[in-house]
């Protein structure tokens, strides 16, 4: 079969800058789960009050609802050999595990598989081995059986412990899976391309992407009642089609057949992860510190984070969202009012957005000249998300950032905006301005390469596309991400040498960030 051309969307400006009517934007804290040590890179949710958590920090985390904003954790899980978690997936309740199965992926190739409401003590109840390199995507499909992603560049379909089919053919890691039917699975690869498997065959090959696809999510009817997304994904993203997020910046819209329907754009940086809510709405999760709400096409929210990266989000049965941060904390958004924080904690979020320090090529496009005076903020912006720049004093005061919020009807502070180094200290690289460029020696008598980079940088992501544009094997990777960590400057409020990133992403560099184009 041809492979579909992705139609022009001729509606895709409209849709990057339409934003839903302000009285829909109501998503707020519920609460902030503390317990990872570093990086949160999976969440998944079984119904409306269990969540799976994994981390860099090498566990996964079982946890479940206490009251309408609390969790407590469960039981923590480690990967087959204790190593970085990148997946994590629930398997739901079935006659032969009734407590339903939780499946934790990482950088170890070997998936280890526990009953769901195992202790933390326990042993996994299956160790699946046959992928070569991390494992990076996980997913249910409706019969229960398990499917996986992997760095290899195959997926795999596993039941009952042992793998039935093995779907091999992308060029590049295969970053997200998502399964449609017993038989029929999407698969989304850092090759910029999308494949649909039937019965183990790649039957349809999805194009438009320009970077590497990082996530999946289903279609759902705008108008579903709601219920777990895990038992009403199949048969709706067979009737409905399909969501696909990149590393491009945009979200996009699939029929089954071959069209994209629609590009959402609104993120200024990767887009890590997709779901679909009970309801029909899609949230999108990435570098730009946000989770960003879609309705009907349209931005409906933006949710700012106090980290660098969101690295992924989930949705729960009953319409919460989950989200995981470089910052080593979970955050669950509730737009219903009984789970919504106490007045205390959202005060206290708010304040830490303020607090954070903005590297202003962060906020898009906005450029020195769009600085305007603290007047700005007595009117309403035109749409959720919308930033503005503004200087409450003289030329040498600090420049805030501002978000205009449809839900509160109103500016937020989102920090200070400062120049990871001054204008006259950058260096021009490519036609491209960076904060460093550096020499690098990798080969004695050969002359040294040169590495840029933005100190607001994630090393890892620098280090990747370094390792790419040189054709290096990809072993260098942690030594180039060191180099860089060990010689760069960060920037923060007040200081130029504060580090930018959040105190667990900075310590802790990450073999898996997946740069702008990752091809191990």
């Amino acid at each position: 079969m041809a492979d579909p051309a992705p139609s022009t969307a001729p509606a895709a400006a409209a849709a990057a800058a339409g934003t839903a009517d302000a009285s829909d934007a109501v998503y707020r804290l519920s609460t902030t789960l503390d317990g990872h040590t570093q990086d949160v890179r999976a969440v998944a949710a079984l119904g409306a009050d269990l969540l799976a958590t994994g981390s860099r920090d090498g566990t996964c985390r079982v946890w479940s609802r206490r009251s309408a904003h609390e969790f407590d954790t469960h039981a923590t899980h480690p990967t087959a050999t204790h190593r970085y978690v990148s997946a994590v997936c629930f398997l739901p309740p079935s006659a032969a595990h009734p407590q339903g199965l939780v499946a934790v992926g990482g950088t170890d190739p070997v998936i280890a598989v526990y009953d769901g409401f195992a202790d933390s003590d326990a042993e996994p109840r299956f160790l699946l081995v046959g992928h070569q390199s991390n494992v990076c995507a996980l997913a249910a499909a409706p019969d229960g059986a398990l499917v996986s992603g992997s760095w290899d560049k195959s997926a795999r379909v596993w039941r009952d412990g042992v793998a039935v089919a093995t779907l091999e053919g992308h060029e590049q890691a295969v970053w997200a899976v998502l399964a449609l039917a017993p038989t029929e699975i999407l698969t989304a690869s850092a090759d910029k391309t999308i494949r649909l498997w039937r019965d183990g065959r790649a039957v349809h090959t999805y194009r438009g992407h320009t970077d590497a696809v990082r996530g999946l999510a289903p279609l759902l009817p705008a108008a579903a009642a709601p219920g777990d997304p895990a038992a009403t994904h199949a048969a709706s993203a067979r009737r409905g089609g399909f969501v696909s997020c990149s590393n491009d910046g945009s979200v996009r819209v699939w029929s089954l057949t071959g069209d994209c329907l629609q590009e959402l754009y609104g993120h200024t940086s990767f887009i890590y992860a997709v779901c679909a809510m009970p309801n029909g709405d899609l949230v999108s999760a990435g570098e730009d510190r946000s989770a960003r709400v879609w309705r009907n096409g349209q931005l409906l929210q933006t949710l700012m984070h106090p980290c660098v990266s969101v690295w992924c989000v989930a949705a729960t049965a009953h319409g919460d969202l989950v989200t995981g941060g470089s910052d080593g904390r979970v955050r669950v958004f509730s737009a219903a009012p009984e789970r919504a924080a106490p007045a205390a904690v959202q005060a206290a979020y708010t304040e830490a957005l303020a607090s954070t320090a903005l590297p202003a090529h962060q906020l898009g496009d906005l450029k020195d000249d769009s600085i305007e005076s603290a007047e700005r903020l007595a009117s309403p912006g035109t749409r959720d998300g919308q930033v503005c720049m503004v200087r409450r004093g003289g030329p040498g005061d600090a420049v805030e950032a501002h978000q205009w919020s449809a839900a509160q009807a109103q500016w937020v502070k989102l920090g200070d905006v400062v120049n990871a180094v001054a204008s006259d200290r950058r260096k021009l690289h490519d036609g491209q301005e960076w904060d460093y460029v550096f020499d690098v020696d990798i080969e004695d008598g050969s002359p040294p390469l040169k590495l840029p980079y933005n100190a607001a940088e994630n090393p890892w992501v620098a280090a990747q596309r370094f390792i790419e544009r040189h054709e290096l094997p990809a072993s260098y990777l942690d030594q180039v991400a060191d180099f860089i960590t060990k010689n760069a400057q960060g920037i923060g409020l007040g200081s130029a040498t504060a580090p930018v990133r959040d105190a667990a992403s900075a310590h802790n560099p990450d073999p898996f960030t997946g740069a702008g184009a990752y091809r191990p």
